[in-house]
Order: C-alpha cells, then sequence, then structure tokens
C-alpha cells in the first residue's frame, strides 16, 4: 500500500508565505493591524513583525475591538478591525507601489463579536476585481484570503464591497513584497489552495502550515534556502518519507474545481547524510503522468519544483504521486509543498492604467476637471473637494459616475440630464434637477 495523504481546502490555515519569519518588516512589507487607533505599533511575539495601524491607507470606516474574552484566543493584529456602516458601497485601501513588482497579499476577516450581527456577506475586491466572497457565521472563526499578485501600475487598491444588507469589515491587511522571479505565472494571480510543512514535528508557530505524514525526519545541520522561493529553514530541516521505504507518497487533492488551472510547488532538501552506496532519486506522477524529474535532491540545499495544471482527470482524481526511480535505494522525500488557483482578473490594472492616461483629475477651491474617455468612472474615497464643474461632460461614453465618499459641495447640475451615455450616478448633493428626475421616472438613468 502506498503512502497517501488527503489535502482539504484550508485556506484559512494557509497561514503564510515563505519568508515571513524576520526580525524585522524590511522594505515591501505592509502589517496592518484595521481599526486600530493612529500611532498603534507592536511587535508580534513569535513572528517578530512588527504591527501598526491602518489610519495612513484609508479615511473611511470605524475603528472597532472585539470583545476582550476573545483577545487571549486570537492573534494581536486582529484585536481590532475596520467596520465600514455609512459606506455606500465600495471602501478601498490604496498603496503607492511599483509596477512590475510581485506581492503576497493577505487579508484577515474575524468579527469577535464587536456588534450583535456576526452573520455577514460582502466582496473583496483587488482593483476593480472580485478576489473573493467574505461569509462569515460565527464571532470566533477568522477567514483568511490570500493572492499573489503582480503589478501592472504603480498603485494598490485593496477594497471592501458591499453586496447584501450587512456592514463590511477587515481584521488585519498584510503584503509581502516576493522576487520578481519567484512564483511567476503566463497569467493571472495565484490564490492560496494550501500550504503545508509536510515533515514538522511540532505545533510550534512558524507562520506556514503544518502536518505529519508518514515517517519524519529531521537534520540540526544548516541549510542553504537562498532560492526564489525562500522556504524558510525551519520548514525544510524536517522531511516525510514514507514508513514502507519501497512504497509511493501520494497526494490527493479534494476540493479543486474540473477545470480550475492551478499551480503547484514541491520542495526538496536531501537532510539525511547517505552512505556512500545509498542514491535517492526522485520522480514525480500526476494521474499516472510524469511531470517532473527524475532528480537527485541536493544536499542541505532547498530545489524547488513546480508544475502548473487544469482540473481534474475525467475520473474526477487529481492525485500527486512521489516515487523512486528503479536505480534509487531510498525511498522519496517531501520537506514542503504549496498548491495556488489561478485567478484570471479580467478587467486588469492595465484598463486602470489607461483611465489614468486618458484622464487628469484637478482639485482645487474652485472644484476640479476631468478630461478622457471612458464608460466608468468609480472615484470613491479619492479625497475629492469642491463643486461637479461642466468639463465631466467631455467625458461622451460616460455610463456610471461614482463620487460617494469625498466632500463634495453644491447641488446637482441640469448638464448631468443631458449625458445621454450616462445611467448610473453615485454621489448626489442637494435639489435633483427636474429634467434628471424625468430621466429616473423613465428608467433611463439610476440613482443611489
Amino acid at each position: 500500500m502506498g503512502f497517501s495523504m488527503c489535502l482539504l481546502f484550508l485556506l484559512q490555515q494557509a497561514l503564510a508565505v515563505l519568508s515571513f519569519g524576520v526580525a524585522q518588516n524590511p522594505s515591501g512589507f505592509a502589517s496592518l493591524t484595521c481599526g486600530a487607533p493612529i500611532g498603534t505599533s507592536f511587535k508580534d511575539k513569535r513572528t517578530n513583525i512588527t504591527y501598526s495601524s491602518d489610519a495612513p491607507y484609508i479615511d473611511t470606516g470605524i475603528g472597532r475591538s472585539i470583545k476582550s474574552s476573545y483577545q487571549s484566543k486570537s492573534e494581536q493584529q486582529t484585536w481590532y478591525l475596520r467596520s465600514f456602516p455609512q459606506s455606500s458601497r465600495r471602501s478601498c485601501y490604496t498603496f503607492n507601489l511599483t509596477t512590475g513588482d510581485n506581492y503576497l497579499i493577505r487579508a484577515i476577516f474575524l468579527h469577535g463579536g464587536y456588534d450583535n450581527m456576526p452573520s455577514t456577506n460582502f466582496d473583496l475586491h483587488l482593483g476593480p476585481n472580485k478576489w473573493a466572497t467574505v461569509s462569515t457565521a460565527e464571532e470566533t472563526k477568522a477567514q483568511t484570503f490570500e493572492i499573489i499578485h503582480t503589478l501592472t501600475t504603480n498603485r494598490l487598491q485593496v477594497c471592501l464591497v458591499k453586496t447584501v444588507n450587512s456592514t463590511p469589515f477587515i481584521s488585519a491587511l498584510e503584503l509581502r513584497k516576493l522576487t520578481r522571479e519567484a512564483y511567476k505565472t503566463d497569467s493571472g494571480s495565484l490564490q492560496t489552495f494550501l500550504r503545508a510543512d509536510i515533515g514538522s514535528f511540532s505545533n510550534h508557530y512558524i507562520r506556514y502550515g503544518s502536518g505529519v505524514y508518514g515517517a519524519d525526519i529531521r537534520t540540526e545541520n544548516s541549510l542553504d534556502n537562498e532560492n526564489e522561493s525562500k522556504v524558510p529553514k525551519s520548514v525544510m530541516a524536517t522531511a516525510s518519507v514514507p514508513t514502507d521505504p519501497g512504497a509511493h507518497m501520494n497526494i490527493s487533492l479534494t476540493g479543486l474545481h474540473q477545470t480550475l488551472r492551478f499551480y503547484i510547488f514541491l520542495h526538496f532538501s536531501e537532510i539525511e547524510e547517505l552512505n556512500p552506496n545509498d542514491t535517492r532519486e526522485i520522480k514525480v506522477m500526476y494521474n499516472g503522468r510524469l511531470i517532473i524529474g527524475p532528480f537527485n535532491p541536493k544536499s542541505l540545499y532547498t530545489n524547488t519544483y513546480f508544475h502548473e495544471e487544469s482540473g481534474l482527470n475525467a475520473n474526477g482524481q487529481c492525485t500527486f504521486s512521489l516515487q523512486k526511480t528503479a536505480s534509487s535505494t531510498l525511498p522519496p522525500l517531501l520537506n514542503a509543498m504549496e498548491v495556488y488557483m489561478v485567478t484570471p482578473l479580467s478587467q486588469n490594472e492595465t484598463i486602470a492604467k489607461e483611465e489614468q492616461n486618458n484622464t487628469m483629475i484637478c482639485s482645487s477651491q474652485k472644484g476640479f476637471k476631468i478630461f478622457g474617455i471612458m464608460e466608468t468612472r468609480n472615484l470613491t474615497n479619492h479625497g475629492l473637494t469642491g463643486e461637479i464643474q461642466e468639463y465631466i461632460s467631455n467625458l461622451s461614453s460616460l455610463q456610471v459616475l461614482d463620487f460617494s465618499n469625498n466632500s463634495l459641495i453644491g447641488s446637482v447640475l441640469e448638464f448631468l440630464a443631458h449625458m445621454k451615455s450616462l445611467k448610473v450616478i453615485n454621489f448626489l448633493n442637494g435639489s435633483i434637477p427636474t429634467s434628471l428626475l424625468d430621466k429616473v421616472r423613465s428608467g433611463l438613468v439610476s440613482l443611489r
């Protein structure tokens, strides 16, 4: 019988990406405890990562805290949260970054009994694209979402989008800059499906999902993990092998969609001292088909192999099998593995970049001007002041106009009723012109 393990869809247990156990926050890290008072800063005792208030990155929402009785059972970065009860629809964190950089983005949600409505449902967006749906039903159960994303512009927005009659909130938001070559794909971003420290000997907190499978081995020797993945040395210092030296290591994934594209990353390091006559040669099969190898894991060095697949086979199977070759005297070995779902972003930052090129926004006491041609203009939470000026009518293809959560003054102007393409308006202050009300009554325009 082969060695096997079944790995379920446990996003909330996928706790970290590979190089997080650092002594201080290096450049490219952002670790925000959402809703905490301005000036809040603390170092997590287990990871040595410093968390600070999210206030510099967002100017809407209300800071709240979870019940004190839950704090001893929760990570300190989730003791506060930011809720958005007044949000009309969309509330965003904005980060000014560098085009082409590669980031892991993690969002954590713990209701913690901050109000009497723990059952919530809202969407999490990355820029204009839906990333995930956040659905909470219990006060004490946290949800964690991770995605690896390469920036195509110099701005990143993480947004909470109201979809039903419930209040969006967020507990913690983390950004981790990766090397540009790490987790590189041809298209789409990578959403975490699972991450497993295969040979962990204990539950010691290393911000890397752990599990014990088969016979575990470990080394006290120093390892070299300076490849692109930078898996923590504490992870690579342990591994699993089949208890039966002649058996295979079979890894069955469940919870994947039939047609879903995904990437699997397998991390190997030879951590045993081999006898002169011993050799460990491994090949990796997927549903009976050779995909990696054969290869020999390097001694005390991290070797990372990755492979892309599309969904299950005709029998609904998704099984990876690590096998020794005919010439190998030792069984296969595995130190760690990761699986990521490919998440295509249909409205990507290229569109946003084109908007930046076609649009100029000038804020002043006399109002602002907008020039360009586009179908949608979402300026929610942009800190705009002044009055709406008629220059906006230059947007001849504009269909949706959203100026909510800004500091605009003045009445709704008559010219909006004469913009034939405009279908949705969300920003209204003061009286509404009769001509615009007539279009609303006839169903030609929707006011929010």
